[in-house]
């Protein structure tokens, strides 16, 4: 089913949202704030299509449906495996989350993201800009949502910052050497280096399309 949804939606032409939110630290009000948050972004940017792959804790299932259910821009899907994600982040326009790989995976898309969280234990991706740190009130989610999905400047300014664990294409970029090894034969020698990620922000700039097509989602 979750394929059939993702099959649907205008890359091109729409922002795709991605979501995240299961933390145990939100539960409670933090979580209905949050979802209260996404309620908003959807009821206020048609132009954008939010998709949350929901957790299968029943207290984030039950918070996500009580909040979402039923907007015609919202997609609550069930969970993603590794691949799949990696797919979805890299067709998305940016990323709202509460996971820690993500704050990691997603710059090297190209893509901002703002954390869900009270802090992160990443601070060097907030000071590289890469990643901007939302909190979990209403107030301060919808406030740097919009200004992303309103203001390109503002956008551009994430997506094409350093980030600051690279890449994610290392050998691409690094010089290869060989060198003789005692005995006979030769080996490999790589110098690894990350610098600015190219892939562009926003409708999944830059970022080839790996399964069939880009129009399609994988089988």
């Amino acid at each position: 089913l979750f394929r059939s949804v993702l099959n649907r939606l205008d890359y091109g032409e729409k922002k795709v949202v991605l979501v995240t939110c299961h933390r145990r630290e939100n539960y409670g009000q933090p979580m209905e704030d949050i979802m209260a948050a996404l309620a908003n972004i959807a009821r206020t940017h048609p132009e954008a299509e939010l998709v949350y792959p929901v957790h299968l804790s029943p207290v984030v299932q039950e918070c996500a449906h009580r909040h979402l259910d039923g907007m015609e821009n919202v997609h609550l899907i069930a969970p993603l495996d590794v691949e799949e994600m990696h797919n979805l982040m890299a067709r998305s326009y940016m990323v709202l989350t509460d996971s820690g790989g993500l704050q990691e995976e997603a710059p090297a898309l190209g893509k901002p993201v703002l954390v869900l969280r009270k802090e992160t234990e990443r601070p060097e991706a907030v000071e590289a800009g890469t990643v901007k740190l939302a909190g979990v009130e209403y107030g301060e989610i919808v406030r740097l949502a919009d200004e992303l999905l309103d203001d390109p400047a503002a956008y551009q300014g994430m997506a094409h910052a350093v980030n600051p664990y690279g890449d994610g294409r290392p050998a691409a970029g690094s010089p290869t050497a060989f060198c003789t090894i005692p005995g006979g034969g030769t080996r490999r020698r790589s110098h690894l280096k990350a610098g600015k990620g190219d892939s562009g922000g926003g409708e999944g700039g830059g970022v080839p399309w790996r399964i069939e097509s880009a129009r399609r989602w994988r089988r």
